[in-house]
């Protein structure tokens, strides 16, 4: 164990170097000029910015065409002005202790693609953590069949993502013939249970009503969903059927 002594000889070290340190960038700055050295800077910043901006989409899960999808993306055909218009309602959603977003409706009406308005924002201007999964991809890797690594790298983005977005809840690995729960219907409980004790929000698209997502999930697991959540009910036309270039809705 270090004596008192070499601590504060230590100390006194690193507060010399930190002290040079901040010399030579003054000196820089004299010699560069206050417009170049800003300039400088704001380059270093900007640099730095994008560095954590792609570090966030490589984490996320979003496909690198979906991570341009925003709210002024996309043109509105006629029709569909009022889904614009509700759209802009969630520009500034921000994740407060847990709050979840619950987007439900039709195929087609705009659910995935205001999930991703949302979390495009948040990364790239927020500089947040924001994981995107489809739930076919929350079953499958989450399978005794999937390799052991990507389980536990699921799990661990599932619990702890400050932002979890799971897109078409309940639709892809889904018994109709009933019979009860599955291990997946556990495997999201367990999901939900963990974030909302640790107070971490989650966005869902849903296409079904709470009372047939109820029948293929449970009652309980629907509750800890929707109960405290802004519910969003979209209604529209399917917007893949009128061929809008661009993303998924």
């Amino acid at each position: 164990m270090m004596q008192t002594e070499e601590l504060t000889e230590i100390g006194a070290q690193a507060a010399a170097i930190a002290e040079r340190l901040r010399a030579d960038l003054e000196r820089q700055r004299q010699e560069m000029g206050p417009e170049k050295w800003d300039a400088r800077r704001q380059q270093a910043l900007e640099a730095e910015s994008r560095e954590t901006v792609g570090r966030l989409y490589s984490y996320s899960g979003i496909p690198k065409e979906l991570s341009r999808v925003t709210f002024d993306s996309c043109d509105w055909p006629a029709g569909t002005e009022h889904i614009r218009e509700m759209y802009q309602g969630y520009r500034e959603w921000y994740p407060v202790d847990g709050n979840n977003l619950v987007l439900m409706g039709n195929i087609g009406v705009g659910k995935t693609r205001l999930a991703l308005c949302i979390v495009n924002r948040l990364i790239v201007q927020e500089k947040m953590q924001v994981y995107f999964v489809g739930f076919a991809d929350f079953v499958e890797c989450q399978s005794i069949h999937a390799d052991r690594a990507a389980r536990r790298e699921m799990r661990e983005r599932l619990r702890n993502t400050r932002v979890l977005v799971i897109d078409d809840l309940a639709r892809a690995a889904l018994s109709e013939r009933g019979g009860g729960a599955t291990w997946w219907v556990e495997k999201l409980w367990a999901t939900i249970d963990w974030r909302e004790k640790r107070s971490l929000s989650t966005i869902y698209t849903v296409n079904y009503d709470r009372a047939t997502l109820e029948k293929k999930v449970g009652a309980a697991t629907v509750s800890r969903i929707f109960d405290g959540a802004d519910l969003v009910e979209m209604r529209g036309p399917n917007r893949r059927k009128m061929k809008v270039e661009g993303v998924p809705f």
